[in-house]
């Protein structure tokens, strides 16, 4: 592969990039719910440090994102061996929450196959995601 920095520079386009004058625009439509309400206003200007003149102008702007604190829900099952004297064999339930003697949940393998293959993420970068932004010990071996 070429670096970048040694590629030659692309022709620049011709058109004028957006919607032509007069057509609608396009965005992301705005959620219906509102979970936070902030308000944020200056006490001085931050060019020269000088006082503000109240005036009763504002805009409104909503952010969607994740939570700070995202934290595993980490449930422990009691699961009861019972014998069966017709089959003479100890049986128990089975926990649909997991994969058979598997230690995480449905939802982290979904979210670790998705970034993996999906996204083509490493073992390594998943990890650290895993354990940075959600809290979630995981090593490449699990």
């Amino acid at each position: 592969m070429v670096p970048i920095y040694a590629k030659p520079n692309a022709p620049r386009r011709g058109k004028k990039p957006g919607a032509k004058n007069g057509h609608s625009g396009h965005r992301r439509t705005t959620p219906k719910k509102v979970d936070q309400r902030r308000t944020h206003r200056l006490k001085r200007c931050p060019h020269c440090d000088g006082p503000l003149q109240r005036c009763d102008r504002r805009r409104t702007r909503t952010i969607e994102d994740i939570p700070e604190d995202i934290q595993p829900v980490i449930t422990e099952h009691t699961i009861w061996r019972d014998h069966c004297p017709r089959c003479k064999k100890h049986v128990e339930p089975v926990v649909p929450d997991a994969l058979p003697r598997a230690t995480i949940g449905h939802h982290v393998i979904a979210l670790t196959a998705w970034l993996q293959y999906g996204l083509g993420v490493t073992i390594d970068q998943i990890t650290d995601i895993l354990s940075y932004h959600l809290q979630t010990k995981l090593t490449p071996g699990d």
